[in-house]
This record gives structure tokens, sequence and C-alpha cells, in this order.
């Protein structure tokens, strides 16, 4: 995955950790060579479940993987790897110049405490913070350690506005978010999943200052559909919502600074019309309207004019 990345809130990602021995020279008079991966998850990632975390060795430019059994401890958000021996697991035919890699895979996902990104602004974020504890004395028991890496893992949110097409914002209207043929699933506000009918689906409704507000969302393309007007308003047009997001560690890698842009990408402003009890402007209702006074206007001036003239021929 990289250093960076972004996820919606309760999707499932890997998290790879790779140390590498440049030669097999450098640990060949070793009785045994321990590695030890010390991994710290921040408050907003999960680690899924025991059971999915695999261990492979490749050595030199053989790409056949050689599964590594491990002893992992689960300390809260500590989690802990160990491989005691590395060259138990070794090939015979390994050659003194080979480089060997050790890759440990584990499932992970963002939960409801993940921090949202802001774009522009740098900080720790989510992230998994890594520091391998390794063998340093053919001669002993005795271990040192690489600096602390990080992986971050950025989420994002919309705040949407609801106003008329005067500006004055709007309670009660009700909407649903789509992603291509799905919607979106919130509980207090914050992403929970995927639904692939409209029905049954989260409602989101705005508040007395017009807003709601979607947390815990992926990078892409969304529509946002509004399903019910407040009383006495017409139905929006589906609006488009793209999050553009492009991510990087700062230097030093201890924090991680990510940009948005797209059409809404911080949120929408949704404006919706009135509905008018009158006739449009224009319309075959008023244009007969006054058509027909017209004609009786007339009629009055035609009858006065008639009924002064007989009087004069009587005279």
């Amino acid at each position: 995955m990289g250093e960076t990345a972004d996820h919606e809130i309760g999707d499932t990602f890997q998290f790879r950790l790779t140390a590498t021995v440049a030669q097999y020279a450098d640990i060949k008079n070793y009785d045994s060579y321990k590695l030890v991966f010390h991994d710290t998850l921040s408050a907003g990632i999960d680690y899924v479940s025991e059971g999915n975390l695999t261990a492979e060795m490749f050595v030199g430019d053989n790409t056949t993987a050689i599964e590594v059994p491990t002893t992992t401890a689960k300390d809260g958000q500590n989690l802990t790897v160990t491989i005691d021996n590395l060259k138990a697991h070794l090939p015979a035919e390994i050659q003194e110049n080979d480089a060997i890699s050790v890759v440990v895979t584990y499932n992970a996902k963002l939960n409801a405490h993940a921090v949202v990104a802001e774009s522009g602004v740098s900080g720790l974020y989510n992230n998994n913070k890594v520091y391998l504890e390794y063998s340093n004395n053919p001669n002993g028991e005795g271990t040192g350690q690489t600096k602390e890496d990080y992986v971050y893992v950025f989420t994002y949110k919309l705040t949407n506005t609801k106003t008329d097409n005067m500006g004055n914002t709007l309670q009660g209207a009700e909407f649903v978010l789509k992603k291509g043929d799905r919607f979106a699933a919130f509980t207090n506000g914050i992403f929970s999943g995927w639904s692939t009918a409209q029905d049954d689906t989260t409602k989101l409704t705005s508040g007395e200052d017009g807003t709601f507000v979607l947390t815990g969302l992926d990078a892409g393309t969304y529509t946002l559909v509004e399903t019910k007007a407040p009383e006495g308003y017409k139905l929006a047009a589906d609006t488009t919502i793209t999050i553009a997001a492009s991510h990087k560690e700062d230097d030093g890698g201890a924090s991680a600074t990510v940009t948005l842009s797209g059409e809404n990408h911080e949120g929408a402003t949704v404006v919706d019309s009135k509905i008018s009890n009158l006739p449009e402007t224009g319309g075959m209702g008023t244009t007969l309207f006054y058509a027909a006074g017209g004609i009786l206007a007339a009629g009055a001036v035609i009858a006065l004019a008639a009924g002064k003239k007989a009087k004069k021929e009587e005279d």
C-alpha cells in the first residue's frame, strides 16, 4: 500500500512490514538470528483479528515465498511479531551474497475514532508505527533496533448545507449518498457500510443550521440525492461530489499531509426553490384573464357610444 493510503471507515486493508538483511554473510556466523516487529496502531485503526497474519521470506532472486512461523502478542494497540530464529528456515543452497527479505502482512481497518484528514494540514492522523528489533551479537543475546517508521491512512468528511435560493438555510431536507450503484449507510453521521437498495440505507437530514456532516469516506466520486424537500420547496437536482486526494509523508516520516481537490470535495451546498401556488408569469391562465378583460372594456365603450348616438337622434 505504500507509505500513505486512504480508506473509508470499516474498510479492510493490509499492512505490510518488511525487514531486509543485505546479504546472508552478515548473519552467517550467528547460531540463531532473531527478528521482532514492534507495531503500534493509532486509536483510529483496529487489528482485524487473530489468524490473518502471515510471514514470508524471500531469498536472493527467488520469488517463491518461504513461510516462516511467528509468535504474535497483542496488547491494546500494540502488536508484537517474533521470529525466534530466522536461520532455521533458510534454504540449504543459500549463497553468502544473497539478500534476505521477511514480509509480515496482516489485515486492519479504520474505526469510528479515526482522525479525519484536513487538506494541507500536516499531522500524525491514523498511523501504524513500527520498529524492528534484531540480533546484533553473534556471541551472545544482544539486540539492536531500527528507528521508527510510519504508515498513514487517511479518511475524509463532507460538510453539506441545505439552503433556499435566497441563501437561507433549510431544516428537514432528506438525502441519500450514492457511489456507483451502492448507497452509503451512516450511524450518527459516521460511515457504517453499503447497501444496494435506496430504501434500506440511511436518510440524511439537514439540521437547524441547514447542515449535515458525513464522516469516514474514502476518496472517489459520489452522488448526493435529495429524497424529501422541506415543506413548500421543490426537490433539488442530484449533486456530484468528487474527493480527489494527493497524500505523502512529510520529510523524516514522522507526519504526513494530504491535499484535497475535486468538485464539492469539502461538501456541497444544495439549493431548493419554493413551490408557487400561482400560475407562472406568461402562463395561459394570466393571458386569458387579461384578454377577457380587454374584450369587456371594449364592449363597454362601444355600448356607451351607441347609447349617446341614439339619444342625440331622438333629440
